[in-house]
């Protein structure tokens, strides 16, 4: 995926699969797989597949220093992403156990 993403997203496509799940970048909200969100779409749709959903990580925006109104922004920004994508899902697969509260 880093070194041609666009050769093994068509690849994945010849091995009938019609679904893949994207990755944002680490820090950066508008990479994935570290293309931008709009080149990731072309590629998508010029290899004919889709994707329902994304993991996004959550921990980068909730850290000391970080405010609630930056994660809401955060939020923000992976809504349009998904949006753009036409995803229906995103996925924040992990929150630190300090994160956490009940």
């Amino acid at each position: 995926m880093n070194t041609d993403l666009v050769g093994t997203l068509k690849k994945v496509s010849t091995f009938g699969f019609k679904e893949v799940e994207t990755y944002v970048d680490y820090g950066n909200i508008n990479y994935y797989w570290k293309v931008e969100t709009n080149v990731l779409k072309e590629t998508l749709d010029d290899a004919d597949l889709r994707t329902y959903s994304g993991h996004y990580p959550l921990n980068n925006f909730k850290l000391p220093g970080k405010s609630d109104d930056d994660l809401k922004r955060y939020v923000d920004h992976c809504i349009q992403g998904a949006i753009l994508l036409k995803q229906e899902y995103i996925i924040w697969p992990l929150l630190n156990p300090e994160l956490r509260t009940i």
